[in-house]
């Protein structure tokens, strides 16, 4: 049973955030930051955040299968983890760069407090933020269904 309940878990955490970044490419989320990153960067930022939320869209997926919780519980699960997920990828995508140790550590060095400010507001987390919470709605939606169809229409 219980491996039947992480992979139900992975499916529904991968289709989730799926779902999510086809909203953020068909809307203006996207476009947002590509206007902060350029080129490979955004590439490499991308990667990168869906590489470390993946995992973290899952354990939410097993969190509510454990026990459900409110679609407000599950966007701000969604929220704060996708947040995290856009600062370490915002961290670590100028490793995929030709020269990129030489600039992670020089993105490290973060000289005033502006800078670290600076750091945690960059406009580009509005787009993990926002695929955070639209993550954690999805995995509350289609976990809610598919368990109302799996109990023969008792949620």
């Amino acid at each position: 049973m219980e491996t039947r309940q992480v992979r139900r878990a992975w499916v529904t955490g991968s289709l989730s955030l799926a779902i999510s970044h086809a909203i953020a490419y068909i809307t203006p989320l996207h476009e947002w930051t590509g206007f902060w990153l350029r080129g490979s960067f955004v590439v490499a930022y991308q990667v990168f955040f869906v590489l470390l939320f993946l995992p973290c869209a899952v354990w939410i997926a097993r969190r509510y299968l454990k026990r459900p919780r409110s679609f407000l519980a599950m966007a701000a699960w969604g929220t704060g983890l996708g947040y995290l997920s856009g600062l370490a990828a915002l961290l670590l995508h100028p490793l995929a760069q030709a020269n990129g140790w030489d600039l992670f550590l020089k993105s490290l060095r973060l000289p005033t407090l502006e800078a670290v400010a600076a750091l945690l507001w960059f406009p580009v987390r509005l787009l993990s933020y926002l695929i955070g919470a639209m993550t954690g709605i999805a995995i509350a939606l289609l976990l809610h269904f598919s368990n109302q169809r799996l109990n023969g229409g008792r949620a």
